[in-house]
């Protein structure tokens, strides 16, 4: 029971992190979203016994790759108010129309999508 608590909680984190980078206007604030995006999926990766996996995520993505996002960030100056522009409305349209369509079309647990592909790549040729 922690352990499905624990899961609930950072993945609420990692979805809320996930949404903050793509809504913030700042590419700073942007980054801390990818930040605990990042550290939510480590949490995840202990909670399934993967220690090594965690530790790479936390060293590796979290550490050197967000310091090197924020040096970019900061060395070509996006950072100032007059750098960027506001979406155009017809982007924010077209990517919520984008957005629902894959939704749509994705297949469903339910459909036993996995298990066919399984039975696809484990059938003698």
């Amino acid at each position: 029971m922690p352990e499905a608590i624990t899961f609930a909680v950072f993945g609420f984190v990692a979805l809320a992190g996930a949404v903050g980078m793509l809504m913030a206007k700042n590419p700073v604030y942007s980054a801390v979203g990818l930040l605990s995006t990042m550290f939510s999926l480590a949490v995840m990766y202990i909670l399934l016994d993967a220690h090594l996996v965690a530790v790479i995520q936390v060293i590796i993505y979290a550490g050197a790759v967000m310091t090197l996002f924020l040096f970019v960030i900061m060395l070509i100056g996006v950072d100032r108010p007059n750098a960027y522009c506001d979406r155009p409305r017809i982007q924010q349209v077209m990517t919520v129309v984008v957005a629902g369509c894959l939704l749509y079309t994705s297949p469903s647990p339910r459909d036993g999508t996995k298990d066919r592909v399984c039975r696809l790549l484990l059938e003698k040729g």
